[in-house]
């Protein structure tokens, strides 16, 4: 499959960003040197941009909305898996080193990597190593060889997880029984065997070498289910292995962990993790979330905590190697914008809550949709299509659709490039958050992040300490303007408002509106 006809709307962001600036904008955007915030996007190829009409997100897609993630403040893309596979999610691996049609070609990949570096991003791939799908040529090898023995030279019978007796979690196919902790179709690598790690090992090369710039790894608490110290061990491996090919190799991990202290377990391996302690769909009792704080008194008041707690938890158990990744929601959960749909100002909390969750250290991650507000819950289908849904261009644009879920994308939801010539939308909010952390990479990647206590019933704040220098990000969560007493010589570096009201600092005070935000440095400007 060709690119298709990519250069109809190459253009297009930066004609309406253009556009856009003849409007008045609640938001100011600083001049930004880069996109080095560390702001990462989630992207599902077959739901995101189709390039030559056949419903189907694609590689030449994905090249179309490269100048759209530009404008936004994107450092890094993640992209669900690529590869050959028989479900639309690919999660279901059949080939390790080629890429799915459906989404192009090897070279439709390498153009669309070498587009990304030209804009300034970085792509990493999912990489789905627990299991394969039952149609890997490694699969049926693996069967007969366990049933008849080697009969090629090559004994793949245990590099899966085989028994001639039924035990947890095991399915059946040729009269042997086999580990498959997710479905049927994926059976379980035995990870301890020496060939199949030597196979991952040349994977990664493999991708490495052709210029990706790091992985997330699915489901890593599946890989020896139940074994904390394995799981931990097999991911020191990984990263290992990664760095001795590129030491700057980014690589962040899937632990579906709702309590910190164990998630932190998996910071030993020394790469990075997304925080589902602090994510929407956390059900355990401690977690708290941006959205969830804006719900509660009580859960906002203990959102600096957590995030503190979550970061320097993490890096005492990293060593300083990996750093956590807050985020609010991706593929597998409920869209985060319902938890405050029919809430008191649920718009303007909802543009709160992104500033609150992007404005963290480390490494914040963005699902695509979100900063236009699709929305999509499992519901009463109990099935991830709604959660899966096509990206909403607008402009003309046709929204992808997936065997699952058909063409039934977000109607009703303003399209991104509508948005983006909004000066007022939830896109340009979005962008305006990213655009204040590209403008202090060094605060919020190495930043000193602590809990500061302030005189306030309506605001909670970080105190941040970068290079010497000492600084104060608060948040508003009131619906009228709050005046803070500080103690020090603060002014204000930028502010994000929702209503117009411009954050002030003067007489040892602050000023702040409704809903808004404010990073003020100690001294300087």
């Amino acid at each position: 499959m060709g690119i298709g006809k990519r250069s109809t709307f190459v253009l297009l962001p930066l004609l309406l960003t253009s556009l856009a600036s003849c409007q008045p904008s609640p938001y100011t955007f600083v001049e930004v040197d880069g996109n080095h915030g560390g702001v990462g996007y989630e992207i599902m190829p077959i739901s995101y941009r189709d390039s030559d009409g056949d419903g189907r997100g694609d590689f030449g897609g994905i090249i179309d909305s490269i100048p759209y993630l530009a404008d936004l403040g994107i450092e890094r893309v993640w992209l669900t898996p690529i590869h050959p596979s028989p479900s639309y999610h690919k999660y279901d691996v059949m080939d390790y080193r080629a890429v799915d049609s459906t989404f192009g070609t090897m070279e439709d990949f390498e153009e669309m990597l070498a587009s990304f570096h030209e804009a300034g991003i970085d792509l990493i791939l999912d990489m789905v190593l627990n299991h394969t799908s039952k149609l890997h040529p490694w699969f049926k090898d693996a069967v007969d060889d366990f049933k008849y023995g080697d009969d090629d030279g090559i004994d793949r019978s245990s590099w899966y997880v085989l028994s001639k007796e039924p035990v947890r979690d095991y399915n059946v196919y040729q009269g042997i029984y086999y580990e498959s902790n997710f479905d049927s179709s994926m059976p379980e690598l035995n990870l301890d065997n020496p060939d199949v790690r030597a196979e991952i090992a040349d994977t990664l090369a493999f991708y490495l070498e052709k210029g990706v710039d790091g992985f997330r790894f699915d489901a890593t608490t599946y890989y020896y289910y139940g074994d904390t110290a394995k799981n931990v061990e097999f991911l020191t491996f990984i990263r290992e292995t990664c760095e001795a090919i590129d030491p700057d190799v980014y690589l962040v991990g899937e632990a579906w962990i709702d309590t910190q202290s164990q998630l932190n377990s998996y910071a030993a391996s020394g790469i990075s993790f997304f925080n589902f302690p602090t994510a929407c769909a956390s059900n355990h009792e401690g977690s708290v979330s941006s959205v969830k704080s804006l719900k509660s008194r009580t859960a906002f008041y203990r959102f600096a905590e957590a995030v503190v707690a979550a970061q320097d938890g993490f890096e005492e158990a990293a060593g300083k190697k990996g750093t956590t990744s807050f985020f609010l929601s991706n593929h597998d959960m409920d869209r985060w914008g319902y938890y405050l749909d029919g809430e008191e100002d649920g718009e303007d909390k909802k543009r709160l809550a992104v500033s609150m969750q992007l404005l963290t250290p480390g490494t914040p991650w963005i699902y695509y949709g979100e900063e236009i507000s699709m929305s999509g819950v499992r519901g009463e289908e109990n099935t991830d299509r709604l959660r899966r849904q096509g990206m909403v261009w607008g402009n003309g644009i046709e929204s992808c659709h997936t065997p699952e879920s058909g063409a039934d994308s977000n109607a009703e939801t303003v399209g991104a490039y509508d948005a983006q010539g909004d000066p007022t939308s939830l896109y340009n909010h979005y962008k305006k958050v990213i655009n204040l952390r590209n403008a202090h990479p060094g605060l919020f990647l190495n930043g000193e992040f602590e809990a500061a206590e302030l005189d306030s019933e309506k605001s909670v704040a970080f105190k941040i300490t970068e290079d010497g220098e000492e600084y104060l990000l608060v948040h508003n969560a009131a619906d009228e303007v709050d005046e803070i007493p500080l103690a020090g010589d603060y002014e204000v570096i930028d502010w994000i408002s929702q209503r117009g009201e411009e954050a002030t600092c003067a007489a040892g005070k602050l000023t702040i509106g409704a809903y808004s935000s404010a990073l003020l440095g100690k001294g300087h400007q």
